[in-house]
């Protein structure tokens, strides 16, 4: 999956990104550039430290990577995994930020969806009066729930297997 890029300055204004970042956000480069980090992470507006992208980024220094909420400009709210650099002149001093983004919006909504429907077909086995089991393809039972457990007058699958 293509990764996403913006360049801010120090003072948080967007300079560049790519087409990917313009996929992910909705906003064109020519759209973006000069718009202040909070656009994207609206938390940074309320944020007092001297360096708010750092603080929410950079936690631990130079670079560090991040999962974050953030918002597009349709207003969505997106996850995103951002890792970002410090830029440095050559006396050192801090002239900017790289920021590799990419989406994980669509992953956590599917990984949500995958815990609910497995809490929902847990429940629905463990709810049935039946006894309900599943065998593997070599025939070793990998599970049976309470009430097949209960037929066969087993504390627990170990029992049974």
């Amino acid at each position: 999956m293509p990764l996403g890029y913006i360049v801010w300055d120090r003072d948080l204004l967007v300079l560049e990104w790519n087409p990917v970042a313009e996929r992910i956000f909705g906003w064109s480069a020519a759209e973006i550039r000069g718009k202040h980090a909070s656009i994207l992470l609206p938390s940074l507006a309320e944020d007092t430290a001297p360096d708010p992208l750092q603080t929410a980024l950079l936690p631990k220094g130079e670079s560090g990577t991040t999962v974050m909420k953030c918002t597009a400009r349709d207003g969505s709210t997106l996850v995103c995994e951002w890792h970002t650099s410090m830029l440095r002149d050559a006396p050192g001093a801090v002239q900017g930020y790289l920021t590799m983004v990419k989406d994980f919006t669509a992953r956590e909504q599917a990984e949500r969806e995958l815990r609910q429907s497995r809490t929902f077909l847990q429940t629905i086995i463990d709810t049935e009066p039946e006894c309900v089991k599943l065998i593997a393809e070599d025939g070793s039972l990998l599970l049976m729930n309470r009430a097949g457990l209960d037929m066969i007058q087993a504390e627990s699958l170990e029992q049974v297997r």
